[in-house]
This record gives C-alpha cells, sequence and structure tokens, in this order.
C-alpha cells in the first residue's frame, strides 16, 4: 500500500483526543501506522459511502461520471480519485472537477474498468493506492 503522511507532519502523533472523520480514515491510518494492511481498507472502501470528483455533471445513478484519473508511479496504471467524504474537496480537486458522485464504495469498485484502481484521499496529505489487481480479486470473490 501506498500510504503518504499528512504534509507537515514530523513526527508520531501525540494528540491522543484525535478521531478521524471516517472509519475509511482509520482504516488508512492504521495501514499507515502498521497496526492493518490494504486488506482492511479495501474492507472499509467496500462498506463506505465515498466522493468521486466529477468533471462532468454526473446523475445519481451514475450517469454522466467523469472521474478524475491519475497515472500511478507504484502500479503504472491509472487510478481513480476517491475521497472519504465531500469536505476533503480542496482547490486543486475543485479546479479539476466541479461536479462529485456520493456512492458506496461497493458500487465504485463494481462500475470501474477491470484496469483501473483506487487513489483513495482521507485528509491532507494522507492517502492510499489500492491496485486494480486487488479490486479486481474482490469482484471475481463477489465482494
Amino acid at each position: 500500500m501506498d500510504a503518504q503522511p499528512a504534509s507537515g507532519h514530523n513526527g508520531p502523533m501525540t494528540d491522543t483526543a484525535y478521531r478521524p472523520l471516517t472509519q475509511l480514515e482509520a482504516a488508512v491510518r492504521n495501514a499507515m501506522a502498521g497496526t492493518g494492511d490494504e486488506r482492511d481498507v479495501l474492507a472499509a472502501l467496500m462498506i463506505s459511502d465515498i466522493c468521486v470528483p466529477s468533471a462532468g455533471e454526473v446523475q445519481q445513478d451514475g450517469t454522466g461520471l467523469t472521474p478524475l484519473l491519475l497515472q500511478s508511479k507504484r502500479f503504472g496504471s491509472r487510478m481513480v480519485v476517491v475521497l472519504d467524504d465531500a469536505s476533503r474537496i480542496g482547490p486543486e480537486i475543485r479546479a479539476r472537477a466541479r461536479h462529485a458522485l456520493q456512492v458506496s464504495g461497493g458500487w465504485l469498485i463494481g462500475s470501474i474498468a477491470p484496469d483501473i484502481g483506487i487513489t483513495l484521499f482521507v485528509g491532507p496529505g494522507i492517502g492510499c493506492e489500492l491496485s486494480a489487481e486487488l479490486l479486481a480479486s474482490v469482484r471475481s470473490s463477489g465482494g
């Protein structure tokens, strides 16, 4: 899993009162800390509501979805940009995608092309990549 620390964070978190915004964020943070892994993140993603930024206007059923795609250096494949919460959409994403679709992670995994993975952002500078192969393994096992 390619998890990246928050920008400007130079050491262990000392704020014991911090609570992740979503269960998906908690799963990514656990994976980053070594107490979880990409399968835990994937399991949380499957049952989470997520936000998929879209360059085109999108209907609630997904029609018109034009997701932002990034190229993964780690996996060498295209990745759909996904956020754990719409509040995570910042100016950089908003400049490229004026619309967004709130959808279940399970729906998205079942809907994207088999050669595309997911780049998941759960906070400023905090995220991970889930490979197309990992997503395919979930689809082939029936979710």
